[in-house]
């Protein structure tokens, strides 16, 4: 099944070159929090955030990418045939076209992958902004990636 790490490889540069992606305002003591545009999660159980200005979102019809990167990892979120708020599974047998993808220099991870599983659940969804939560388990498979990333706790919030 050659197509599904193509369609998941896909689905980054779609979000990386995603137009109408926007941070957000920052919060009134120049920090950011969630509701400002950011990604979080724990990945094999070390606490990971999104640097705010690689957060991303971008939708084309009913398929939404979510981005959130940092100096160590990037998370893609690929949600296909949404229409309102609810939960998505990933996995390769769901067939359903969503998938979670992480990557960094040593190779990326996905649910597209053989043995990939989660959930993402979408809570807000307006025209100019997506969010939810995420939980999920990547296999590896590409570059000198190893093993299968645990992320869990995942909390995003972005607008388009």
């Amino acid at each position: 099944m050659k197509r599904l790490p193509m369609l998941a490889a896909s689905l980054v540069v779609f979000a990386l070159n995603a137009c109408g992606g926007s941070d957000g305002p920052t919060g009134t003591n120049g920090n950011t929090n969630l509701s400002d545009g950011s990604m979080t999660a724990a990945i094999n159980g070390t606490a990971w955030r999104s640097m705010k200005a690689g957060d991303k979102g971008s939708h084309s019809g009913t398929i939404y990418a979510v981005v959130g990167l940092n100096s160590t990892y990037t998370i893609a979120l690929g949600i296909a045939g949404l229409t309102a708020p609810g939960t998505v599974n990933l996995s390769l047998a769901s067939g359903n076209g969503s998938n979670a993808i992480v990557s960094n220099t040593a190779g990326g991870w996905s649910t597209a992958f053989n043995g990939g599983s989660g959930t993402i659940t979408v809570t807000t969804l307006t025209a100019n902004r997506i969010a939810g939560t995420f939980s999920f388990d990547a296999p590896a498979g590409s570059g000198n990636a190893t093993g299968t990333l645990q992320v869990r706790n995942g909390q995003f919030d972005v607008t388009f």
